[in-house]
């Protein structure tokens, strides 16, 4: 509790620090028929303040505080140890401190307490009687020498009480022994300024009032809503409560209307431990730990068919408080049950169920399998379906199961984790993410009924479609062995089910299928290639239901060799006939002749002749007496000759 005193303490001191931090520096004065309080705001460290009323100085020396924090405990009384209290000051010197050091602590203490803020230099009480005039009050602050600072602060006031409202409309609530009371305090006027500070809640009883609230309930002027909880030390009877608000001078209000409250015991016992059910022959024992709540009446048993819901009292009248068993002699054979205990005490009110025991009269007959069951595929969900089998077999649940076939999976997963009660299912695959497209599974279904007896599964198989392509495959290169014949290799596809590859061959015409490998082979050699061809070659992916993926292509290849055929012997020019001829060259791979000129037998020669000359001989009549001829032989792969011997034209 005294934790929770600095907690509200702690809270209203926010709610005052935000009121008064909108206030201005300056008086606050409250007439009372006592007199004139006259409290100023300001923290004095050093020196004090002559108050003047109309002009005439009230004081003959200046009002100081006081000088030493020892003081405080002489100067507050009774208040000191409730002051120290809330601000959780350890010794006069601490709380001095506190005081001093924190503005808002300075001004809500001087409020609530008059006696702290005289003690502080923060009081003046003018005893004149109220007759209705308008006075004006001055403090003139003084130096530690008693001379004026030349700071001070004036306000006007009239002479009149303005009588305290007393809280209104009071309502009390409770939960168990924590009573709350609520009430409510109008707001001041906009500008204006009431002077209530706090409450006071009490309790009438044939001997005196009593007051509640150790703690200070600080009133919210921003609010009319006000509020206080406090402990009984019992239930079941009635008390009366009124409220009052005290002002700045610790002058009550008249107090509120007396209300009359019934603090009913409404708490439950705690809920009931050690609940055990042990099944017998034809019956079934619950027995469970005793509730020691003193206003104990009695407990209730409950009793369902499922662990979960389903409740149903067995007995209507409680048990007795000493008794902590039941025999339910009314449980079937072959019949699971769950049973609960509550306790009730005199008032009515009755604890939380506690946690559930489970028993059954032993049963082991299986019960018959499901029929007729079926298995299709729908939006990208697996719908399985039964006959639903009759209730009279008193069954909890059927149990659907799947595997993937071809996976080296060989057990089943159960697919239903709560009891399923209707003959439908539907599967959404693997985490509810859909099926591999062409993958195959297996269904099972079982009944299992309240005596956890499990039926023979029933079966059932399914081909996911694959209307889907593989990926294809990656990275095709196409490589030329000297124009014996072409070696491809490439990367295999990403996709899982991919059977098989087929590997193309492009010229200018539609691919030709060359072959169709299996998926663990990556490369091909293509010996039927032509040499002095160019070609593009396609590989593509084969899944397992033929789907066909893109083809991934190689760059456009030339086949051909790189060794050039042997040089051109005997190159004869005649002018006459203007005719170039010489001797054939023996190739099996020759695509035929270039002929070349030249001005002098080492100078730069240049070809004369426009396509391959596929002859022995070349008429022309460009030939010039003087000019110098050489012949190349050229392949197919476009390899030409060393030049022949320069021939000069005679």
């Amino acid at each position: 509790m005294k934790g929770l005193k600095y907690y509200f303490f702690g809270c209203f001191i926010l709610i005052f620090s935000a009121a008064f931090s909108q206030k201005k520096e300056g008086l606050r004065i409250h007439a009372v028929e006592e007199g004139i309080y006259i409290y100023h705001s300001k923290v004095i460290l050093n020196g004090g303040f002559n108050i003047y009323r109309d002009g005439e100085k009230l004081n003959s020396e200046p009002i100081l505080p006081i000088t030493y924090p020892e003081e405080l405990q002489e100067v507050l009384g009774e208040e000191y140890d409730e002051l120290a209290g809330f601000l959780q000051a350890t010794s006069p010197q601490n709380l001095y401190l506190k005081l001093i050091s924190n503005r808002v602590l300075n001004q809500l203490s001087s409020f609530l307490y008059p006696s702290v803020a005289k003690a502080l230099g923060k009081l003046y009480v003018d005893s004149i009687p109220l007759d209705g005039s308008n006075k004006t009050y001055k403090i003139e602050f003084t130096d530690d020498l008693g001379q004026p600072t030349g700071e001070f602060y004036e306000e006007s006031v009239s002479l009149n009480t303005t009588p305290l409202a007393a809280p209104t409309d009071l309502k009390l609530s409770n939960k168990g022994s924590q009573v709350s009371i609520k009430w409510m305090y109008p707001k001041p006027e906009k500008g204006e300024d009431d002077k209530v500070i706090q409450f006071y809640v009490f309790k009438r009883t044939p001997t005196g009032d009593i007051k509640l609230n150790e703690n200070i309930i600080i009133r919210n002027s921003a609010t009319q809503k006000h509020n206080f909880e406090f402990n009984v030390q019992e239930t079941g009877v009635s008390e009366t409560y009124y409220v009052v608000a005290l002002d700045i001078t610790q002058k009550a209000s008249p107090p509120s209307e007396l209300v009359n409250y019934f603090i009913k015991d409404n708490v439950p016992p705690p809920q009931v431990s050690g609940v055990n059910a042990l099944a017998g022959a034809n019956r079934i024992t619950i027995s469970w730990n005793t509730n020691t709540v003193p206003d104990l009446a009695g407990y209730y048993v409950y009793r369902s068919k499922r662990m979960r819901e389903g409740y149903q009292k067995v007995i209507e009248t409680p048990l007795d408080l000493l008794t902590t068993f039941f025999i339910d002699s009314t449980a079937r054979e072959g019949q699971g049950y769950s049973y609960k205990v509550s306790a009730v005490d005199k008032s009515g009110n009755e604890s939380p169920l506690s946690l559930a025991s489970k028993a059954i009269i032993e049963d082991n007959t299986s019960p018959d399998p499901i029929t007729n069951l079926t298995t299709s595929f729908e939006n990208n969900r697996v719908i399985i379906k039964w006959e639903p089998i009759d209730n009279s077999q008193h069954y909890r649940s059927y149990i659907v199961s799947r595997k993937q076939l071809g996976d080296g999976t060989t057990a089943f997963t159960r697919l239903n984790s709560e009891d399923l009660r209707e003959a439908l299912w539907t599967d959404l695959g693997k985490t509810n993410k859909g099926f591999l497209e062409g993958a195959r599974y297996e269904y099972s279904v079982q009944v299992v009924d309240s005596a956890q007896n499990f039926s023979e599964p029933t079966f059932a198989r399914l081909q996911i479609p694959d209307l889907t392509p593989p990926q294809a495959p990656e990275s095709l290169q196409a490589i030329n062995e000297n124009g014996a014949w072409v070696n491809l290799r490439w990367n295999g596809s990403q996709s899982a089910d991919t059977e098989h590859y087929k590997v193309y061959r492009q010229s200018n015409k539609e691919p030709i299928l060359l072959t169709r490998l299996s998926s663990a082979i990556r490369n091909y050699r293509d010996t039927s290639a032509v040499k002095g061809n160019s070609y593009v070659y396609l590989v593509t992916a084969i899944d397992s239901l033929n789907n066909e993926s893109e083809p991934v292509y190689s760059d456009t290849l030339a086949v051909k060799d790189f060794d050039p055929p042997r040089s051109v012997r005997n190159v004869r020019v005649s002018l006459v006939d203007q005719l170039i001829s010489w001797e054939p060259v023996v190739a099996f791979d020759l695509a035929g002749y270039h002929i070349y000129e030249a001005d002098i037998p080492t100078g730069d020669f240049q070809k004369i002749n426009g396509g391959v000359v596929t002859e022995t001989s070349f008429p022309t009549t460009r030939i010039q007496s003087g000019k110098w001829y050489r012949i190349r032989s050229v392949d197919i792969s476009g390899n030409e000759s060393k030049p022949s011997e320069p021939k000069q034209a005679k």
